[in-house]
């Protein structure tokens, strides 16, 4: 019989900031003290769009890591789907107009597939992007959202 375990949900008061609350949710949530080389996963966007984690929160998370002796960069995967991150050429310009920068975000964004779709086979049926596999730990930064090819998006990332 498989148990259901609940996850635990951390709330803050958006009037008390986001951003200074950010340090308070990642200890709470254990993962304040990643250690070693940290890849921080995030959809950086799609052309055009606003819907994304906005770089000045991801650039709170990289440095509470570092603080904490973590060695994060900030990452995301090209899409199966056509569109204009499905490539890592386009999608670092994409992430780039965006704000996601390295000089921003004070480390290096790196598009884990790789320009070349560069994976390691774990089994028969997954891949995992290469910058991601030889990550010492991850920290996926979700976003709620409609997706019109799953109907919910947001922290799963399937390369090519």
């Amino acid at each position: 019989m498989n148990m259901v375990t609940m996850s635990k949900v951390y709330f803050v008061e958006a009037k008390d900031g986001i951003i200074e609350n950010l340090e308070v949710l990642l200890e709470k949530a254990g993962v304040s003290n990643l250690t070693g080389v940290t890849a921080v996963k995030a959809h950086m966007g799609e052309r055009k769009n606003k819907t994304f984690i906005q770089p000045s929160y991801v650039k709170r998370i990289v440095e509470v890591l570092k603080i904490n002796g973590g060695d994060p960069f900030v990452t995301d995967t090209t899409t199966m789907y056509k569109a204009k991150r499905y490539t890592a050429r386009v999608y670092y310009r994409t992430a780039f107009a965006h704000g996601f920068l390295p000089s921003y975000l004070d480390c290096p964004v790196i598009i884990a597939d790789g320009l070349k779709d560069e994976g390691v086979q774990v089994n028969e049926q997954v891949e995992i992007a290469k910058s991601i596999y030889d990550s010492d730990a991850m920290l996926v930064l979700s976003h709620a959202t409609g997706h019109s090819a799953a109907s919910f998006g947001g922290a799963i990332s399937v390369g090519r």
